[in-house]
């Protein structure tokens, strides 16, 4: 699979990462620092910005329910945004949408912070 870029961006107090590309096995872990290091520097309103993702792999999905777990306890939580009619059927198939609030843009994200 190609490479993932992962832009950063802050809308107030939550950050917003712009995915692009597909996310598979071999860079699920780039994804999985990029989030650390979000919660890490005290971002525990997370917007993942999935538009730009064309595959989503089980190895990410449990990396974002690991720091999903992580900003909830810091009083935040990570949402989905975006995510293609290919991808909602992974994220449905494996029920997120009983852990996360998947949207179906930024704005409507943003939203759910409010």
């Amino acid at each position: 699979m190609a490479a993932v870029e992962i832009d950063a961006r802050d809308e107030g107090d939550v950050r917003i990462l712009k995915i692009t590309g597909a996310l598979d096995a071999l860079n699920a872990t780039q994804l999985n620092q990029v989030l650390r290091d979000a919660i890490g520097m005290g971002h525990s309103k997370i917007i993942c910005d999935f538009v730009g993702v064309s595959y989503v792999c089980s190895a990410v999905i449990g990396a974002l329910f690991s720091k999903n777990k992580q900003a909830r306890d810091a009083n935040g939580g990570i949402v989905l945004a975006g995510p293609s009619v290919e991808v909602r059927t992974i994220f449905d198939s494996m029920e997120m949408a009983a852990v996360f609030t998947i949207t179906e843009t930024v704005a409507e994200a943003l939203e759910a912070f409010a």
